[in-house]
């Protein structure tokens, strides 16, 4: 047998390895396989040796069938998994041995992860796809770093011209004047102030327009910029400040990537095992500068998938899959969306995609005729908003919107620990925003009045906002301690499916209401709903 063939004995040794490495992080998921060690790190991790093997296989491992296996039999299909570069080894003395022996674990990364998922796809098959992939190592592998990682394989690159405002509060001024100093004929003056420009009050949108490609996780800024910089050579020699001025390029990378292109297809590979295999293994390429074309075929692919089951599985990211709604989700968002996905921690990410067959064919000059390239027939859009119920709700509507910047400006002037934690979660965009002294009023419908609700609504879903050091005064209930301090694996964040989002949502909106009384409107709660602070 080659190492790299799969037979069904090889492929349950595999899972018996992928199955107890995922339930490494959570006792409650352990069967008993295997011997668990401590790494370097820390981290405990799971090993197995042939003998043990056998005898797993022979008693507690696979639930629903006992099967056997030799100990020789399960070496050399170790070794073989080795050789593959899915399995590492440490010679390691086992109970009641003399001396040390091979001990077998999984190795950590994706490229292991992919050879699994290739070996997956082949040997598991409908119906029971959506249960495997609920595995926790499947799980906690196929996340945004996963994204970027096999994005940065394919070499894609997004074309995007950054706006101004995009950088921080101290670098954007001087970018704004840096630009027009370039920009401007004859030493002519700007054609807006920058309060204009941040407050949308004069048509001068001055943005530059980088190829910014997809990195995968680990590099660090100065790795980045240097790829950056060389392949945006021409601009970085005309606006010579972007070398020193890099905000707004991490913000690209902070925010904007996740949100416009590494979630949407996060979500669509979570709820859809067809379009995680057509993602991880598919003839795929981005096409000029863009993901869309990618984007608008792996929602097809999603739709076709789930339109045959209907469900998502106890996915712990995704909540609930809406084809064709005839709603519109939030005030933020684009409109109308012909699929919705609804995610555990209050977000929805909105697709909308549609196509013609009618591709004209364009005549040339010796009299043949062509036909546009696949991916010009279609459109496709996708956005991800944080829908709300209306005013008097946890989250903020737009008729919030007064008080909300209200609340924003007096952070603004006040030097606490906690205020300042809380501008700094911000966006660069709407710290701008609040940094332009004066107390003017934005519309509830502009991009700039969206923007603020959602950036301060991401906040309030967030399960990192407390902190004793930032709340000093505050003191919690049982129930905010419970929430807060988990005492056990078993009641932790991750396991608490983000402790039900909306939980996070109250429990951070009481607590800004009693930080900042009078600023923060106390809202009308209903009676016997659970309070977190004495």
């Amino acid at each position: 047998m080659e190492p790299e063939e799969m037979t069904r004995q090889k492929w349950e040794v595999l899972w018996y390895f992928v199955v107890n490495t995922g339930a490494s992080t959570n006792p409650h998921l352990q069967k008993g396989c295997g011997v668990r060690y401590p790494t370097g790190s820390g981290e405990c991790r799971f090993y197995s040796y042939p003998s043990r093997i056998h005898e797993d296989f022979g008693t507690s491992y696979i639930s629903h069938e006992k099967t056997s296996i030799s100990k020789d039999w399960a070496g050399k299909i170790c070794e073989d998994l080795c050789a593959l570069g899915i399995l590492g080894s440490e010679m390691i003395r086992a109970p009641r041995q003399s001396g040390k022996t091979p001990h077998y674990y999984l190795l950590e990364g994706y490229e292991p992860y992919l050879l699994i998922m290739k070996y997956l796809f082949r040997m598991v098959r409908d119906p029971g796809m959506q249960r495997v992939l609920m595995n926790a190592y499947v799980i906690e592998h196929t996340d945004a770093g996963l994204v970027r990682y096999i994005l940065s394989q394919k070499g894609v690159e997004i074309q995007r011209s950054i706006p101004l405002c995009d950088w921080e509060t101290y670098e954007a001024p001087k970018v704004f004047e840096q630009y027009f100093r370039t920009e401007c004929l004859n030493d002519s003056a700007p054609p807006c102030t920058f309060a204009a420009y941040i407050f949308e009050q004069s048509s001068c949108t001055p943005m530059v327009s980088l190829r910014l490609p997809v990195f995968p996780d680990g590099l660090s800024d100065e790795e980045r910029m240097a790829v950056i910089t060389s392949r945006n050579q021409q601009m970085f020699e005309r606006h010579s400040w972007l070398k020193r001025y890099r905000s707004g390029i991490r913000e690209h990378y902070g925010r904007f990537e996740y949100q416009h292109w590494i979630l949407p297809i996060l979500a669509l590979i979570r709820a859809s095992p067809a379009a995680l295999e057509d993602f991880l293994f598919g003839d795929w390429e981005p096409y000029s500068g863009s993901l869309a074309y990618p984007l608008f075929t792996l929602m097809f692919t999603a739709v076709r998938d789930l339109a045959l089951v209907r469900d998502v599985e106890h996915d712990p990211m995704v909540e609930m899959i809406r084809f064709h709604p005839e709603h519109v989700v939030s005030h933020d968002d684009g409109g109308l969306a012909l699929l919705e996905i609804d995610l555990e921690n209050g977000w929805t990410v909105c697709y909308d995609g549609a196509f013609t067959t009618d591709q004209r064919p364009v005549d040339i000059s010796d009299g043949d005729a062509i036909r546009p390239a696949l991916e010009t027939n279609y459109s496709f859009r996708s956005w991800v908003t944080i829908p709300v119920s209306g005013p008097g709700e946890v989250l903020f509507s737009p008729e919030d919107l007064p008080i909300v910047l209200r609340f924003l400006r007096y952070l603004r002037d006040t030097r606490t620990l906690a205020a300042r934690d809380i501008l700094e979660r911000l966006s660069n965009r709407v710290q701008n925003i609040i940094t332009i002294p004066g107390d003017g009023d934005v519309p509830a419908d502009s991009r700039i009045g969206r923007a603020i609700l959602r950036d301060l609504n991401e906040i309030l879903l967030s399960d990192d906002l407390y902190a004793n050091e930032n709340f000093p005064d505050l003191h919690l209930t049982k129930e905010g301690e419970r929430l807060v301090c988990p005492v056990s694996s078993s009641s932790s964040r991750a396991l608490m499916g983000d402790a039900k989002t909306i939980t996070w949502a109250h429990f951070n909106r009481e607590m800004l209401e009693r930080v900042f009384p009078g600023v923060m409107p106390k809202r009308e709660r209903p009676e016997g709903e659970m309070q977190y602070f004495v």
